[in-house]
């Protein structure tokens, strides 16, 4: 008998407000119009006694939880989109200024 694997999204913590000793910043993506579907960002966080566990991320307001340092959007429509991403620590303190980027 096969066995299937399914692939599982990581839990979205419990987010709590941080001081502002956590930052987040962008490294690249694009920030103005596009010639093209595909956009990738990478971005950073740092936090001055605690490990970063991840980041919140959201396109037009659909907010997501990953555990990676970038995102490709994958065929978007043409049209205004903006991108905010907030670091967060593995106790669970999340950046209160996520950096945003309009595209």
């Amino acid at each position: 008998m096969e066995s299937a694997l399914i692939a599982q999204k990581p839990a979205i913590p419990n987010l709590v407000q941080a001081d502002s000793a956590i930052e987040t910043e962008f490294i690249s993506g694009p920030s103005d119009n596009i010639g093209y579907q595909n956009p990738t960002f990478w971005w950073m966080g740092t936090a001055s006694n605690q490990q970063i566990l991840g980041f919140d991320y959201a396109l037009n307001g659909q907010s997501n939880f990953t555990q990676s340092n970038h995102v490709t959007f994958r065929d978007l429509t043409d049209g205004a989109y903006t991108l905010s991403v907030s670091a967060i620590t593995v106790d669970g303190k999340k950046d209160p200024t996520p950096v945003v980027r309009s595209f």
